[in-house]
């Protein structure tokens, strides 16, 4: 039995730390030895108390000692300048960005690994552009397609817009902060429509007056998400740029097809036959990004608001072709399930020779 350090984020509500509990669960079905070194460890209680215990139960019984000497291979998830040790075991490292210009302290931190993994084409190029030297490799991301699967709307007579994300610190390039404003421009007096907002519960409620905004800040399970995405007619993406793009994918996979930019990381699996591109320009990150430390001298898209209005108005006014679409951008979402996603990176560290 092959064995590998996992050091990793892991949790079950934000995108790196769920990414590190599927690698654990995954590649422990698949028959490998897998001991866990958290970056951080953060498992939400929720009414589904079985799940959760049972991801802790697994975590618990694969945390490692930080510096076990018998542990001679190490695959890193996290930000390209996550810090690891400084020592002789072989390490892979799986990452991503959100603009095409990484942190130079990430680029030295690349280079003192074996092998990097990012999962889209935008990111390889953009990492060796700006400088990492070690080979790349690319190996796409994954949903649990057991939760995220085709599920009907609820029969209320609503058009129902929605988006989610962070609004803080990475957050900030999500922009769910200005959705408020762009729902009022496309529909300043239509009643039958909705704009709903997933945010976090350890951040302030974007502001608005308009009561057809209902915003929910709490934290959701799986399979609360999945109905979340059950209830819109389409997801709309304002983020500046993703380097995969995970609620749009779940969207998808639900049977709601996405606005956004075509873009970043979600080029992947997101195009004119099962969603809707919203038009943009390149222009300078922006926020934290903008910062020498990360991605100064670095683009992202902006997307062109009036496009976006012009898209939201013709998904209200053609809410059957909308649906139709919904059931391509499904069966096209659903292709990227987790277990696809983790025996295409098991060939990328075989190949990699990480088990040598």
């Amino acid at each position: 039995m092959s064995q590998f350090v996992l050091r990793s984020y892991i949790s079950n509500y934000f995108g790196y730390g769920m990414h590190g509990l599927q690698i654990l669960k995954d590649f422990t079905s698949f028959g490998y030895d897998v001991r866990v070194v958290p970056m951080t460890l953060d498992l939400r209680n929720t009414e589904f108390r079985q799940a959760v215990t049972e991801d802790t139960e697994l975590v618990n019984r694969c945390i490692s000692p930080d510096k076990n000497p018998s542990f001679r291979r190490e695959l890193v998830l996290g930000l390209p300048y996550q810090e690891f040790p400084q020592d002789n075991r072989k390490r892979v490292f799986f990452t991503m960005w959100e603009t095409n210009r990484i942190p130079q302290k990430g680029v030295e931190n690349l280079n003192r690994v074996s092998h990097v993994v990012v999962p889209c084409e935008w990111n390889a190029c953009s990492f060796n552009a700006c400088g990492v030297t070690r080979p790349i490799s690319i190996s796409q991301l994954g949903i649990d397609t057991s939760v995220y699967r085709p599920l009907p709307k609820p029969t209320e007579g609503l058009c129902v817009f929605g988006t989610g994300g962070r609004l803080t610190a990475g957050g900030i390039r999500k922009n769910i902060a200005d959705m408020p404003k762009i729902f009022a421009d496309a529909f300043p007096s239509q009643k039958d429509v909705r704009l709903q907002l997933k945010t976090f519960p350890d951040e302030a409620v974007p502001e608005t007056f308009d009561p057809r905004v209902e915003i929910t800040n709490r934290f959701l399970s799986s399979r609360d998400m999945a109905q979340w995405y059950a209830r819109l007619t389409v997801y709309v993406s304002v983020s500046n740029s993703e380097g995969w793009g995970l609620m749009p994918h779940q969207a998808m996979a639900v049977g709601r097809p996405a606005l956004a930019p075509r873009f970043g990381g979600m080029r992947e699996y997101f195009d004119d036959s099962v969603g809707y591109p919203v038009d943009f320009k390149l222009v300078p990150c922006g926020g934290i990004y903008a910062q020498d430390a990360f991605s100064a001298g670095g683009f992202w898209a902006e997307i062109d608001r009036d496009d976006l209005i012009d898209k939201m108005r013709w998904v209200y006014n053609n809410q059957d072709k909308v649906a139709e679409m919904g059931k391509v951008a499904s069966t096209r979402a659903m292709k990227y399930s987790w277990t696809a996603a983790h025996r295409r990176l098991e060939k990328v560290l075989k190949d990699a020779h990480f088990f040598d």
